[in-house]
Parts: C-alpha cells; sequence; structure tokens
C-alpha cells in the first residue's frame, strides 16, 4: 500500500511536466504543419540554407531542360507571350492534353448564390416604340437565302476541321443563326450528328512532336462556348446545355495560375504546367468568356462560374488607374501580375520579402517577382526574328477602342442586366432571395482581405462601380478621342461624319508639383471595328438613363448624340465603299474649321498639300521610344483638364508614391502626318489627281488597309440604334446598307456556269470569316424581325454575337 502511495506522489509530480512537454511537441508540429500548408497554398518554398544560397544567384543561374520539369512544380514559368515561348524541347511535351491541373488553391472564393439574387426594378432596354413594327418579311427572305448559300460553301471546306482540336468551329458558330432563320432541318442534324459526338469535357487534340499546341481560349470561349448557350437559350435541347457544361469545366482549368487570372493562350501539351499567364496580351481576350460564365452559373447553379468572371473584373476594377488615363486601358497589358525585381533589389535582399514569388524566366533563368493583384502596363515587346532570335524593343502605350479594348467594357454593361440589374462591381450591395423566401442582405460576400478596396467607400464612384467606369470612360472619348475628319461624306445633320482616334501616350512625373504629365499624341485614324462602341455606347446610356446625378443626366443625353453620329458615320462610310468596310484609315483631321461647323474637301488644296511636304514627319513619337523625358524635344500644348480626384499610384518599382493629379495635354507636334512615312510629291499624279500607287484610294484619305465586305460591326451597331431609340431611320439604314452588301456579293461571288463562291479579302484560308453567318448575316436577320420575337430586354449579344439569356 505504502509502494503505491509512493507511486502515485511520483506521478503526481512528474505528469503535468510531462503533458506540458507532450502539448510542446504537438503544437510546434502542428505549427509547422501549418506552415507548410500555407507554402502549399501561396506556392513559396520555405527557406532553407539551399535555398538561401539558390536565391543569392539571383537571375543569373540558369538552368537546364533536366531541372525544369522538377523546378517547375514550384516555381511558376514567367514567359512574354506564345509566340517566343522557349519551352518547346521535346522532353518537355506529353502526348496527352493537360487534364485538370490544380496547382493553385482558390484563394479568394467568392460565395454569391448567383441565382439567388433578388430582382431590381428596372426601365426596359428595348423601346416600346417598336411594338407595333411588322417583320420585313422579304428583307428575312433575302438574308435567308444569302445565308443558306454561305452555309453550303462552308460545310464543302476541305479545311472545316483544321484547328488544333480537330473540330468544325466554325459550323459551331452558326448554331443560333440557324435556329433563329427557322432552319431546323440544319440546326437539328448539326446538334444530333456533330455537337453530340463531340467529347467537350477531354479534347481530342492533334499534338505535334516537335512544339507545343496551343489553344486559344478566348476564340473558343466565343465560338464554341458561348454559340451553344445561345442555342440552348432558344432551344431548350438539353444536350447543348450538358456539352457547354463539360466545355467550360475544361476552360476554368486555364484559371490554375499563381494570381487566378486565364491562361488564355493554352499550353495544351506541356509538361509545364505552372505558369503565368502570358505578359503581352490584348484586354478585351481576358473576358472574353465571362457573359458565358455568369449565364452558365443561372442555368446551371453552380458558383463556380460566376467566380472565375467575377476574380476577373475585380482585378480589372483595381487596374483602372494603372494606365495613363484612367478608364481607358491600352490595347496590350500584362495580367501575369508579376513586377520584376532588378539585380540591385536582389543584392538588397528584397527577393526575401513575403510577397515575391521566385519564377522562371523565358531565358531559363530564375527571377524574382513581386506580386500585385491588377493588370499592369506591358513595357517590352517580344518578337522573334526570321533567324529565330528573341529580340525586345520598347513598346509605345496606345489606346484604340476597337475590338482589343471594345469588349472589356461591353461585357462589363452587359453583366448588369443578367445579374437583375445588380452591378459585378459592388457585390456586397447585393440582396438575395433565401430559401424560406425572405430577402435578406449579406453584410460580407468577400471572403479575402484583398477584396476591402471594393468594399470601401471613396469619393470618386468611379472606381467602385460598372456604372463610373462607363461614364468615365465616356468622358475620356468626348474629350479626348472624337474627332471629324475632312471628307466630302455629311451626315444627315450637315455635319463631317465622326470617327475616335487611336491615342499614343507618353508620361512625365513632375516632382516639383508631384504631377503626372501626359502627353497626347493622335493618329486621327479609323478602324472598322471602332464602329461597334456605338452600340455599347446606347445600351450603357439606356441602361443608366434613370441615374438621379444631374452630371451624369447630362454626359448620358451626349452619349447617345455621339453614338449616333458615330454609328451613322460608319454607315455613311460603307455605303461610299458598295457595302465595304475599310479595317484601318488614315484622315486629314478638321481641327480648325471644326470652329466653322464646316469641314471641306478640297482637292486642289488637298494635292498642294503633298506636293509641299505637309506631310514630312520627324516626329520624335515615330520612333520606339516610349517615354517622355526633360530633356526630350516633346512640346506640351494646350492643357486638355486636369484629374483632380486621380490620386494615384504610380505603376511602377516605387508603388508607395501617388501623384496628386493627372495632366493631359495634347501634343504641339501632333499631325496627320505623324505616321506616313511614304506620302510626298511622288506619292501623287497630280494629273488625273490620284494617288500613284493606290488610283482606287479615295484622296481624301492619307491611307487604307484592306476592305472588308463581310464585317458586322456597322450593323450590330444600327440593330442597338434601333432597337433602343425605336427611330425607324435605322431600319430604314440598315436595309439600304443590305441592298449595297447584295451587288457587292453578286459581283465578288458569282461564277462562271452559276458556281458562287464568296471570299474575303485577307482571309487566311481563302474563304470567309464565320463571323459572316453568326454575327452579320444575324444582326441583317433580327434588323428584319419582329422586334419582340427575341428582344434585347430578354437577351444580351455577347462578345462573339451570340445571344445569350438574361432571364
Amino acid at each position: 500500500m505504502a509502494l503505491h502511495k509512493s507511486l502515485f506522489r511520483r506521478l503526481k509530480n512528474v505528469l503535468p511536466l510531462s503533458i506540458t512537454i507532450v502539448l510542446l511537441f504537438y503544437y510546434t508540429f502542428r505549427n509547422e504543419i501549418d506552415i507548410l500548408n500555407s507554402f502549399a497554398e501561396t506556392n513559396h518554398v520555405p527557406t532553407t540554407v539551399e535555398t538561401l544560397q539558390t536565391s543569392a544567384k539571383g537571375t543569373h543561374e540558369e538552368l537546364s531542360v533536366d531541372d525544369l520539369l522538377d523546378k517547375n512544380r514550384f516555381y511558376p514559368l514567367l514567359v512574354s507571350n506564345k509566340d517566343i515561348d522557349p519551352f518547346q524541347d521535346p522532353r518537355l511535351l506529353t502526348s496527352k492534353g493537360r487534364m485538370g491541373a490544380r496547382i493553385y488553391p482558390v484563394l479568394n472564393k467568392v460565395e454569391v448564390p448567383v441565382h439567388m439574387i433578388s430582382s431590381e426594378k428596372v426601365a426596359p432596354i428595348q423601346s416600346d416604340k417598336l411594338v407595333q413594327e411588322g417583320a420585313a418579311h422579304d428583307m428575312l427572305d433575302r438574308v435567308r437565302n444569302l445565308f443558306l448559300k454561305s452555309y453550303s460553301q462552308l460545310k464543302n471546306q476541305k479545311n472545316l476541321y483544321e484547328n488544333p482540336l480537330n473540330w468544325p468551329i466554325d459550323l459551331i458558330d452558326t448554331l443560333d443563326t440557324l435556329h433563329i432563320m427557322n432552319l431546323t432541318n440544319e440546326f437539328d442534324d448539326l446538334v444530333d450528328n456533330v455537337i453530340a459526338k463531340i467529347n467537350f469535357k477531354n479534347p481530342t487534340i492533334s499534338m505535334k512532336e516537335d512544339e507545343i499546341t496551343f489553344i486559344d481560349v478566348a476564340d473558343i470561349s466565343q465560338r464554341v462556348l458561348s454559340s451553344m448557350i445561345s442555342a440552348f437559350d432558344l432551344s431548350k435541347n438539353q444536350v447543348l446545355l450538358n456539352k457547354a457544361r463539360d466545355l467550360a469545366d475544361y476552360l476554368l482549368t486555364i484559371f490554375d495560375t499563381p494570381n487566378g487570372l486565364p491562361l488564355i493562350d493554352y499550353p495544351v501539351n506541356s509538361k509545364l504546367v505552372n505558369r503565368f499567364p502570358y505578359r503581352e496580351i490584348n484586354p478585351a481576350r481576358l473576358t472574353s468568356m465571362t457573359v458565358e460564365f455568369v449565364r452558365l452559373t443561372h442555368l446551371l447553379k453552380e458558383d463556380k462560374y460566376f467566380n472565375a468572371a467575377y476574380h476577373i473584373y475585380k482585378t480589372i476594377a483595381e487596374s483602372t488607374d494603372q494606365f495613363a488615363i484612367n478608364y481607358l486601358f491600352p490595347n496590350i497589358v500584362d495580367p501575369s501580375g508579376c513586377e520584376l525585381l532588378t539585380d540591385d533589389e536582389i543584392k538588397q535582399g528584397k527577393h526575401l520579402k513575403s510577397n515575391i514569388l521566385k519564377t522562371i524566366d523565358e531565358n531559363y533563368k530564375f527571377a524574382f517577382c513581386k506580386q500585385t493583384n491588377g493588370l499592369a502596363r506591358s513595357e517590352v515587346k517580344v518578337v522573334r526574328d526570321v533567324d529565330k532570335v528573341i529580340k525586345t524593343q520598347k513598346r509605345k502605350q496606345v489606346i484604340t477602342l476597337d475590338g482589343t479594348t471594345i469588349p472589356l467594357y461591353q461585357n462589363l454593361i452587359k453583366i448588369m442586366p443578367m445579374l437583375k440589374n445588380h452591378d459585378i462591381l459592388r457585390l456586397h450591395e447585393i440582396t438575395f432571395e433565401e430559401e424560406d423566401g425572405v430577402i435578406g442582405k449579406r453584410d460580407k460576400i468577400v471572403a479575402s482581405k484583398e477584396d476591402n478596396s471594393l468594399l470601401q467607400e471613396k469619393n470618386d464612384v468611379r472606381l467602385l462601380s460598372s456604372k463610373g467606369l462607363f461614364f468615365g470612360l465616356m468622358q475620356h472619348v468626348r474629350d479626348l478621342m472624337i474627332y471629324r475628319p475632312i471628307t466630302p461624306l455629311k451626315l444627315d445633320n450637315g455635319e463631317a461624319p465622326l470617327f475616335l482616334s487611336s491615342i499614343e501616350t507618353y508620361t512625365r512625373y513632375i516632382p516639383t508639383s508631384n504631377e503626372l504629365e501626359i502627353e497626347m499624341l493622335r493618329q486621327f485614324d479609323h478602324k472598322s471595328d471602332a464602329c461597334s462602341f456605338a452600340s455599347m455606347m446606347i445600351y450603357g446610356a439606356k441602361l443608366f438613363e434613370k441615374e438621379k446625378d444631374f452630371d451624369f443626366q447630362l454626359l448620358g443625353k451626349e452619349v447617345n448624340h455621339i453614338a449616333a453620329e458615330l454609328a451613322e458615320s460608319c454607315y455613311k462610310l460603307s455605303k461610299e465603299f458598295k457595302g465595304y468596310s475599310p479595317s484601318h484609315i488614315l484622315f486629314d483631321p478638321c481641327l480648325m474649321k471644326e470652329k466653322e461647323g464646316r469641314c471641306i474637301f478640297d482637292e486642289n488644296e488637298k494635292i498642294q498639300k503633298i506636293v509641299g511636304g505637309y506631310y514630312k514627319s520627324d516626329i520624335a513619337s515615330s520612333s520606339d521610344e516610349e517615354d517622355v523625358d526633360t530633356d526630350k524635344d516633346h512640346h506640351l500644348a494646350v492643357k486638355v483638364k486636369n484629374d483632380k480626384n486621380s490620386n494615384t499610384k504610380a505603376n511602377s518599382k516605387d508603388p508607395q508614391k501617388e501623384y496628386s493629379r493627372r495632366v493631359m495635354l495634347f501634343s504641339k507636334k501632333e499631325s496627320p502626318g505623324h505616321l506616313l512615312k511614304d506620302v510626298n510629291k511622288n506619292s501623287i499624279d497630280v494629273g488625273s489627281k490620284k494617288w500613284k500607287n493606290h488610283p482606287d484610294w479615295p484622296l481624301w484619305l492619307n491611307k487604307m488597309d484592306q476592305k472588308h465586305l463581310l464585317a458586322s460591326d456597322t450593323i450590330l451597331s444600327i440593330l442597338h440604334m434601333y432597337r433602343i431609340t425605336g427611330d425607324s431611320i435605322w431600319r430604314d439604314r440598315g436595309f439600304d446598307l443590305f441592298e449595297e452588301l447584295e451587288r457587292s456579293i453578286d459581283l465578288k461571288a458569282a461564277g462562271p456556269k452559276g458556281l458562287w463562291k464568296l471570299t474575303e479579302e485577307g482571309h487566311t484560308q481563302g474563304e470567309y470569316p464565320s463571323t459572316w453567318l453568326s454575327q452579320t448575316l444575324k444582326f441583317y436577320y433580327l434588323l428584319g424581325s419582329k422586334p419582340d420575337d427575341i428582344s434585347l430586354d430578354n437577351y444580351v449579344i455577347s462578345m462573339g454575337g451570340h445571344l445569350i439569356g438574361i432571364n
């Protein structure tokens, strides 16, 4: 008994110490596990003696091909673009497509039950004046007959399946057009005998043994995914929805990147799966699947699609002040979220900070980058020359409103009615219909701290909302981009046509005033796809027309007026070229004469300008130099405006520095000839008053690229102008343009012995683009249809021209 008491006393003294030691070991082990998990989630490798020694080598450590596969598990690749992607060694390729790669967990989950968002009362988009309008049956028959001829030609193309996926993509692109035109047999045949047999969940990819095979995700999203969703919305054929789900699930794998932005050019047969998005991309391509993903969330009640779309636009919203002009994105941006450290910064030890990620660059070397949340300026253009040598040059910052940027804004505006008039950039305001019928508001929608920037109240609403971004864009369009060229063309109101100029921007920091000075050099050009901008303008103005703010109301009226003049100008220009749309034109701007309200073309004055050397240009901006330095010969002219509310952070190595404001100025050396290096007295035949090398060009333009007969941009804007304003003059203009188109096609496509073959200038396959069937003819058909059959209150027109359901 005494022995038991002795053991108990000893155990009583030792037990607390033992428990303490056990708990100490347990929590130490638990902490190590948590740290390793955090490294796994952020893809940071824990710091060890070995990694520190490796880090000290910085960018000077070059990897062999054999090392890449192992190192790429931890360090993502950072490559400028797919055309110079160096990782094409056969040892780095796989015969199996990439399937379901999930290296990065979803760090910014957005738990938004989009299918349960409560409805807001919103005014209709489509005008009620259209209710009495019937269908123009003769017009519909002519459009349908032209479609059937073209569709038959398409089905007989030998290269129909010649693409990396071995899919008849051009055929799939026509699905909703077939249904709209009541071509039931053709629609059912395409669904049953083509769509149903394709495995979209695991695409069959034609692999090449010696090079990477890329999928253009933007193209697949707009011509395949969008078309199938649209066809389902119109037909309710469940096969189409199932196939759309399969393809969307596959496309979600492109978001498996360090910053969660999509890898649009997708190297499907590379073993190197850990990658940043390529550093050079058109911003519109980033948003190519957003409207479709929002719609799939409604149809399938799966929020993973919406989360992907939300993350893209959250990133864009955080990037609106990162470029020369707020809300205007250049035509090339860097979506990698990787700001490379210099050798000096690495020597200073900055690469050891927690927000620095080690990466492998396109030179097979280690590099370090600071991770950022937004898009950045693409500083360098990287190309491979004829000898396959990679070269770099400084990239000009060019802002254009065309196919490279317009869909970014357009998709954002179209998502609003799909979210029952809620704003994707203001998720904290969304209310939900709970399962028991009770409507409630969630205080916190976004789980990540990084999202707080969207939730904080700021003085400038434009930083927070789709409405603000739209009106901020419209202000810059009005103040900086619109101009009238000197041409013989006149609008119905007697004014000269109105177009949107591209702008080169040059930046200079003024330390004495803490200002960012933006010099703008307008190009006085016109791109055919800029004609679609009028459709977005009128749509956005209608969407926000009930805005109570007086300044927004006033700007909205101006936007309507500008949209109408832009659409009419595109119509007049296309009429002048017999239905063709020149892809790119350079004009003489009507600057001084604008004050008189006249922009009259005088051919004798034009000839004198050419002979007299008016277009000779030695302006510095025609070189590859980018930033404006104080010692350069750039003289800044009339100040356009100050952006006092910008208070923007510098897009530089010192992100903490903030500018007090931006000062925007037009260049003094701005002239219509700064892009013309070959226009001189030898360019003109004075006797005939024609251009020597291009006698078919009108004398009132300075340069013209290919003329496209089958472009859809002008008719898209005419369709929106008619449906939203209710003014029948737009329908008449569309019908008039179609007659010009028919006459030109009859001349172009008619062959011997009744042979009919339609081609488009510059098309790589020698045929015509699929947009002719999926967009141009569809828009003409909708213009002639009864408006309430397919109403803009029930559908939005996607980036790829497809009708995506709202309800």
